[in-house]
C-alpha cells in the first residue's frame, strides 16, 4: 500500500512519483561512453522497466545538449516522457564546479523541453532539476531563482517558450552534518521561496547514501539516512507540504547495499523512501533477467509506510552516530593518501571530469565537530563526544576521491570501508551508553549483520597490511574481531577474490611506495581490477 504522503505528491504533481531511478553512476565495470546515454535512457525506460531516467552533469563531461538526445530518442521509441515515464537532470553545483556550468545545464533542459514540445505541444518533458551537495537553505533559494533568470534568457535569446523552464527543484543532501539537520535546510528552502513569491506545493528530497559514508563512515551515513527520512515526513506534516525521499544508493553495503535479490530488504531498511536509484553496477554488474525482476518487484515496494523513530531513538541515533564518526575517522585519516593513489589506479567507466584541475572538483574534508555539537545537549556524554570530536577537525586534507573510486580502492587492498569504525563504535556504544542504545542501533539497522558478512567475505588484512599504516589496520582489525563477537559472521570465504588480491599485491605496493600509478595501467592490472569489481557486483 503506498503511503497518504506519497499519494498526495502524485496528487499534486499529476503523475506517479516514480519507484525507480536509472543513473548514470560510473559505479559499473562495463564503459557506457556519452554518446550511448541517450540509447541507455531508452533501455533504462523500457527493457529494465525503471520509472524514471537521471542525465547527470554533476562532475561528468555530459554534453549541453544530451537532455535534447534522450528527450528525442525517447520520443522516438514512444515513450511518452512526463506521464508514465520520467526524465530528471542533476545539474552542476555552482560553488563546487560553476554558475556557468549549472546555467549551461539548465539552458540545455529547456531547449530539450521545447523541442519535445514542437512534436508533442502537451507534453510536459523534463519538469524536475535535482540540485547536488546541497549545504543550506540558501543555495536553494539562489538556485530557484537562476532557473527564473535561465527561463527568461532562454525566451528572450532562444525563442524558448516560458513554459519550457518550467522546473521544480530536488534538493540533493549528502553530508552527514547536513543529513542531521535536513529540517533545518527544507524548512528554510519552503520559507525561502514563499518570500520571493515561488509556491511550493510538494518536494521530492534526494537522500545522498554513498559521500556521507565516504567522510564520516558507514555507520554514521545509515544512521543519517534514517534520521533524515524520518525528519521528511515530519516536516511534511508540520509546514503542510508533502515531501517525499529518493534514495540514493549503489550496489555495495558501503552505497547502501541497493542491488539485485536484495529488493525486500532495501526497502524495508530504507522505510518511506519513495524512489531507489538503480545505479549502473545494478544494470550491468548483475543478470539483465535478475536486474529487471528485481527493478519490477522494488516498483511495488517501494513508498511505503515510514520508520517512525521516538525522542529516546533519535537521542541514541545521534550520540551513537558521533562515536562511528570518531573511530572512523581515526582510519581514515591514517589512510586517505594512500586511498586516493589506489582509486586512481580504477579504471573509468563513464566520461568524468577530472577530480582536480580547472573544470574539476574534490570532495570536502570531514567536519566531526558539527557532528559533535548536536550531541553537546545530549547530557555529559554528548558534551565529552563534542569534545572528542572537536579535537579530531583537520584543516587539511589531501583532495578526497569520489565515493565510487575510494569504496573500490579499499576492497582493491582487502579492507571494505564497511568495517572501519564499526565494530569499535558497536562496543563503545556498549560500554558508554548502555544496553539499550546497543539495542537501539541494533534494531535501527537489521541488514547490519548481512551487510558486514558481505564485508568479510572480502576482507584481507594481511595484504591490506601491506600498503596501508599499521596503526590503521590494526584497528580495523579491532573492528573485526568486535563485530564477529556482536554479529554472527563467518571468516572470508571467497577464494577466487583472495586469489586476486593476492595477485595485486605487488603492484600495489609499488605504487604506493613511489606515491603515485602509472598514468595507464597496464592491460593486465586493469583486467584484475575491473574483475574483482565483477565478482563483488560492483566497481565502487
Amino acid at each position: 500500500m503506498t503511503n497518504p504522503v506519497v499519494r498526495e505528491v502524485e496528487k499534486l504533481r499529476e503523475a506517479r512519483v516514480a519507484r525507480t531511478l536509472a543513473t548514470q553512476h560510473p559505479d559499473a565495470t562495463v564503459t557506457v561512453r556519452v554518446q550511448e546515454e541517450p540509447q541507455e535512457a531508452v533501455e533504462c525506460l523500457t527493457e529494465y522497466g525503471c520509472e524514471e531516467y537521471m542525465i547527470d552533469f554533476e562532475g561528468k563531461l555530459t554534453p549541453y545538449l544530451q537532455p535534447m538526445q534522450v528527450l528525442m530518442e525517447l520520443h522516438d521509441a514512444g515513450v511518452v516522457v512526463g506521464e508514465d515515464r520520467y526524465v530528471i537532470t542533476r545539474v552542476p553545483s555552482a560553488t563546487k564546479e560553476n554558475v556557468l556550468r549549472q546555467i549551461q545545464a539548465l539552458l540545455g533542459v529547456m531547449e530539450a523541453n521545447a523541442e519535445l514540445q514542437k512534436r508533442e505541444p502537451d507534453a510536459r518533458g523534463i519538469f524536475e532539476v535535482v540540485h547536488p551537495m546541497t549545504s543550506s537553505p540558501d543555495e536553494l533559494v539562489e538556485f530557484v531563482d537562476r532557473i527564473f533568470y535561465a527561463r527568461r534568457f532562454a525566451a528572450r535569446e532562444l525563442d524558448v517558450p516560458l513554459r519550457a523552464g518550467n522546473l521544480r527543484v530536488i534538493p540533493l543532501i549528502e553530508e552527514v552534518p547536513e543529513l542531521l539537520s535536513i529540517d533545518e535546510i527544507l524548512r528554510g528552502y519552503v520559507q525561502g521561496v514563499r518570500e520571493i513569491g515561488v509556491d511550493v506545493s510538494y518536494v521530492r528530497v534526494f537522500v545522498g547514501r554513498s559521500d556521507p559514508a565516504l567522510s564520516y563512515g558507514h555507520m554514521a551515513a545509515v544512521l543519517a539516512c534514517k534520521k533524515a527520512i524520518h525528519e521528511v515526513y515530519e516536516l511534511s506534516d508540520e509546514l503542510g507540504v508533502p515531501m517525499v525521499p529518493i534514495f540514493g544508493g549503489g550496489c555495495l553495503p558501503f552505497r547502501g547495499h541497493v542491488k539485485p535479490g536484495l529488493e525486500d530488504r532495501y526497502t524495508s531498511e530504507y522505510a518511506g523512501t519513495a524512489t531507489f536509484t538503480i545505479q549502473s553496477g545494478y544494470r550491468y554488474d548483475h543478470p539483465k533477467e535478475e536486474a529487471i525482476a528485481s527493478i519490477k518487484r522494488t516498483n511495488e515496494l517501494a513508498a511505503n509506510e515510514p520508520l517512525e523513530l521516538s525522542d529516546d531513538e533519535l537521542e541514541h541515533l545521534l550520540l551513537a552516530t558521533a562515536i562511528f564518526v570518531k573511530h572512523y575517522l581515526s582510519v581514515f585519516y591514517r589512510v586517505i593518501g594512500v586511498i586516493n593513489i589506489v582509486a586512481d589506479m580504477l579504471p573509468n567507466t563513464r566520461d568524468r571530469l577530472a577530480r582536480k584541475g580547472p573544470v574539476g572538483y574534490a570532495r570536502d574534508i570531514p567536519e566531526p565537530e558539527r557532528v559533535g555539537e548536536m550531541c553537546k545537549d545530549l547530557g555529559e556524554v554528548g558534551r565529552e563526544l563534542y569534545r572528542e570530536l572537536r579535537s579530531m577537525k583537520v584543516e587539511m586534507l589531501p583532495e578526497l576521491p569520489r565515493a565510487i573510486k575510494f569504496t573500490g580502492a579499499f576492497y582493491t587492498v582487502g579492507m571494505p570501508p564497511e568495517l572501519i569504525g564499526t565494530g569499535r563504535g558497536l562496543a563503545e556504544i556498549e560500554s558508554r551508553l548502555g544496553d539499550d542504545a546497543l539495542e537501539t542501533v541494533l534494531s535501527l539497522y537489521p541488514t547490519l549483520e548481512r551487510d558486514i558478512d558481505f564485508a568479510v567475505d572480502y576482507t584481507f588484512l594481511e595484504t591490506a597490511g601491506s600498503v596501508l599504516s599499521s596503526t590503521a589496520v590494526s584497528l580495523v582489525n579491532s573492528d573485526l574481531e568486535y563485530c564477529v563477537e556482536y554479529l554472527d559472521i563467518e571468516p572470508p570465504s571467497d577464494l577466487e577474490y583472495q586469489n586476486l588480491v593476492h595477485t595485486l599485491e605487488p603492484y600495489l605496493r609499488y605504487v604506493t611506495t613511489h606515491g603515485k600509478p602509472e598514468k595507464e595501467p597496464k592491460q593486465f592490472i586493469r583486467e584484475i581490477l575491473l574483475e574483482m569489481g565483477r565478482l563483488r557486483g560492483s566497481l565502487g
